[in-house]
C-alpha cells in the first residue's frame, strides 16, 4: 500500500479501493465553470460528473457567496442577450406575417403567430413580466349566499 492513501472497502461488492487522503482544491477556472454550468440550467450531479467532482465539492463551491454572485451576473447577461434577441426576431416574424396575411394561407398564418406568440412568452420569461401576481378579494359570504338563496327561489318557481 502507499504512503498517504487509505484503504476502504466498497460498499458494493466488498472490493478494496483506494482513496486520496487529501482531496485537490479546485481552482478559480473551476469555480467558474460550476458557476456557469448551474446558471445555465445544469443540475448539480450532471456538474459534478462533467467535471468529476464529487456532488459536495459541487455543492459546497455553489454555496460560496462570491460563486452566487456570479451566476446572478450570468443570468443577467443571459437575460439582456435574450431580450435583444427576441425584440430582434420579433420584428422579422411581424413583417413574415404581414406577407402570410397577404397570401391568405390559413395554416401558415397559424405557425406563424404561434411562433410570435412563443417569442412574446420567452420575452416576457426573461424581462421577469411573467411571474403571477397575486391578488386577494374578500368577499362577504353573508350577503352573497342570501343572494343566491333568493336566486335559487326564483328558478324553483
Amino acid at each position: 500500500m502507499r504512503k498517504g492513501r487509505k484503504v476502504y472497502k466498497s460498499r458494493a461488492h466488498g472490493k478494496k479501493i483506494n482513496t486520496p487522503k487529501m482531496l485537490v482544491p479546485l481552482t478559480p477556472a473551476e469555480e467558474e465553470q460550476i458557476a456557469r454550468m448551474a446558471a445555465a440550467g445544469a443540475t448539480k450531479t450532471s456538474i459534478a460528473a462533467r467535471l468529476r467532482r464529487s456532488l459536495d465539492v459541487v455543492n459546497a463551491t455553489l454555496a460560496m457567496p462570491a460563486v452566487q454572485e456570479f451566476m446572478l451576473q450570468c443570468r443577467e447577461a443571459t437575460r439582456a442577450i435574450t431580450l435583444a434577441g427576441v425584440q430582434q426576431t420579433q420584428s422579422k416574424a411581424m413583417g413574415w406575417l404581414d406577407e402570410i396575411v397577404d397570401l391568405r394561407d390559413p395554416r401558415a398564418f397559424d405557425s406563424v403567430s404561434r411562433g410570435i406568440l412563443n417569442l412574446e412568452k420567452t420575452g416576457a420569461s426573461a424581462s421577469g413580466e411573467s411571474r403571477p401576481q397575486v391578488q386577494v378579494a374578500v368577499v362577504n359570504q353573508q350577503q352573497e349566499s342570501e343572494e343566491i338563496r333568493s336566486l335559487i327561489r326564483a328558478l324553483a318557481r
